[in-house]
């Protein structure tokens, strides 16, 4: 809403006239660039058609707009997206974000020596633009501090806490909290905490449905970052990784080296759970167009990539995507096969490798597909997937 009604019809000849453009820029405090493609792949602006039509109450929406931008939308995540008059010029501008990523599971912070083990997960929705940006808690956890039944004591800084901190890995200190310092001088995260349940007797539970947090950041710039919960005294006790809940590789293109005439084509989502050692990905998929000589499983004679699908450490399309993706010691992914049916397709649900990696870590990475022989034969990126 709040669209320029003189669009209601369109103003030829005009640039960007009534345009909605995704831009260069990652920030609304200042010169979001010009518009936003691959012009490497593509040599006209795919924004020039882009406009919306004003209708009652100058609202307008539309579903489905299809531009090619030559860019996955891993590359559009952060970005300025920019709304233009009848004249052309700029009168709004948000910032294409994460709307909910999630935190799923827990691990000891790395110098605490208690006896308290946090599990649960959270999410964290965004919500905002510029000063007003921030996070929504929610969360349901076990095996708090008992202390917190009546919420956090004011004499202890950080009492039953949960915040995100600046840090972005659990095996070291986390730091301060995270929040925008340049906009806001007070900590927002002072007041957030959790009041803690006994249940069946000796369980400790606390969960929230919704807690707003404005900390000045939208969800693109807390992605990765740690969530750290306090105890009673303030003392840090539990460290989650923010990572997208589920990601997907939703289109494929033929590896760059390959020449052969399997064309694949579908998807596969990347569900994310665990943290350090124990973080992993469930892989489902639906295939088609993939190899009909993996009917059958390949044997211990065959390439141990053979009938692969497979995360790679390289992040385009247009070039070598490097070896499998993993932070253990043995590599996970030589396990992980499709079976084609006799129409060529290939299905499967919540195939679990342990990567030792969060799926913040794997997201914008290539999904590659391997033939009977093992060759690399498809390639896809991971994008945060719409659920």
């Amino acid at each position: 809403e709040g669209l320029d009604p003189r669009c209601n019809e369109s103003n030829e000849g005009v640039s960007n006239a009534c345009g909605i453009h995704i831009h260069q820029g990652t920030s609304c405090y200042e010169d979001a660039g010009g518009h936003y493609w691959n012009t490497t792949l593509i040599d006209s602006d795919p924004w020039a058609t882009v406009t919306y039509q004003t209708r009652k109450k100058e609202s307008a929406w539309a579903v489905g707009v299809e531009v090619v931008t030559g860019l996955t939308n891993f590359e559009v995540l952060g970005r300025a997206m920019i709304v233009h008059d009848f004249t052309g010029a700029r009168i709004a501008c948000g910032i294409i974000i994460p709307e909910k990523l999630a935190v799923p599971a827990f691990t000891p912070y790395f110098s605490y020596t208690g006896s308290l083990e946090v599990e649960g997960a959270m999410d964290v929705t965004g919500m905002g633009v510029t000063d007003d940006a921030g996070q929504i808690l929610s969360w349901s956890l076990k095996g708090l501090d008992p202390n917190c039944s009546s919420g956090a004591n004011s004499e202890y800084s950080n009492s039953c806490g949960i915040h995100i901190h600046v840090g972005t890995d659990c095996t070291s200190d986390a730091f301060g909290h995270y929040w925008n310092t340049t906009t806001y001088s007070d900590d927002p995260w002072s007041v957030i905490g959790y009041t803690s349940h006994k249940w069946f007797g000796t369980a400790v539970y606390a969960w929230e449905k919704q807690a707003p947090v404005v900390t000045g950041f939208q969800n693109s710039l807390v992605n990765g970052h740690t969530m750290i919960v306090h105890d009673y005294t303030g003392g840090r006790i539990a460290c989650g990784i923010i990572s997208p809940y589920s990601e997907v590789a939703n289109a494929f293109v033929k590896y760059y080296t390959y020449a052969g005439n399997l064309q694949v084509s579908g998807w596969v989502k990347v569900v994310g759970s665990g943290v350090l050692e124990e973080a992993s990905q469930e892989l489902s998929w639906n295939l088609a167009g993939v190899d009909p000589a993996c009917k059958a499983a390949p044997g211990p004679g065959d390439s141990p990539n053979a009938c692969g699908v497979h995360i790679h450490v390289g992040m385009d399309c247009t070039s070598d995507a490097g070896g499998h993706y993993y932070a253990v010691d043995t590599d996970p992914w030589t396990a992980l096969k499709y079976t084609t049916t006799p129409r060529g397709h290939a299905k499967a649900k919540e195939q679990k490798v342990d990567t030792g990696l969060t799926n913040y870590d794997v997201l914008g990475h290539t999904m590659i597909v391997h033939d009977s022989t093992g060759a690399r034969i498809a390639c896809g990126i991971l994008n945060i997937a719409s659920d």
